[in-house]
């Protein structure tokens, strides 16, 4: 039952990310690299100047990046401190050692 619910999440998760991608950082993404390639053809500026102009075209891509990474991290962390919460009270209820039969009137 916990490895279900695991995979669960898991897969909740996983299609979460697969769902921002698709309707926000994709098209970032794809911004990104039109505006990279406009820098690029510039054939009048320097190369520092078309490095910093490529910078600048990902810095809205890099920061959703972050803060996408930074709050699913988050989520994790809530995730494992709820499972750690929940043993705990498992473990207050059944003791150190529990008999099958005892994980079974409990969790039928």
């Amino acid at each position: 039952m916990v490895e279900q619910q695991r995979q669960r999440i898991e897969q909740e998760m996983t299609k979460m990310i697969n769902e921002l991608d698709l309707q926000f950082l994709r098209k970032m993404q794809a911004d990104m690299h039109r505006c990279a390639a406009v820098c690029c053809d510039n054939n009048k500026d320097s190369l520092e100047r078309v490095q910093k102009c490529v910078e600048n075209c990902s810095a809205s891509l890099t920061w959703a990046q972050t803060y996408v990474q930074r709050e699913l991290e988050g989520l994790q962390n809530k995730l494992q401190r709820c499972v750690m919460d929940c043993n705990d009270e498992i473990r207050v209820k059944l003791g150190p050692n529990p008999t099958d039969t005892e994980v079974h009137v409990l969790f039928p």
